[in-house]
């Protein structure tokens, strides 16, 4: 796992490993990781996304649960595009679970976003909010 190291003065980020870029899709035996988007606007001093956004696409589904490890997805604009495809997913005809690894930004969070529970796409588990950012 990557490390962020603060120096105080300069806020500079010194990663302890290199930091991972692009699509990602690992199938392991129960579960998929995948990354389908990159960038984040809010430049954290304590973060390493870049502020450049690019929209990888969806790689095939093929686990049951996968964990979505994109940092601020709400903040793309074909986010809202993006979950409802991966809830129109099925693999072996049963519904798929996500799971946010990296949390959601509610600043981004819409009335479009509050459709997810009435129309029937699969509930996205362990949820994770941005917290400790100020607001912009």
């Amino acid at each position: 796992m990557t490390r962020l190291i603060l120096r105080e003065k300069t806020k500079e980020v010194v990663l302890a490993k290199p930091y991972s870029f692009g699509p990602y899709n690992k199938v392991e035996e129960s579960e998929q990781w995948i990354r389908l988007t990159e960038g984040c606007p809010n430049q954290c001093p304590y973060c390493a996304e870049p502020s450049e956004i690019k929209v990888f696409g969806i790689p095939p589904i093929e686990r049951n649960f996968v964990k979505i490890m994109d940092m601020n997805l709400l903040c793309k604009k074909e986010a809202l595009e993006i979950i409802q495809e991966l809830g129109s997913k099925r693999v072996n005809g049963r519904i798929v679970r996500y799971e946010l690894i990296c949390g959601i930004d509610w600043r981004f969070f819409s009335a479009d976003c509050l459709c997810f529970k009435s129309s029937k796409i699969p509930m996205y588990s362990s949820c994770l909010g941005l917290w400790n950012v100020r607001s912009i």
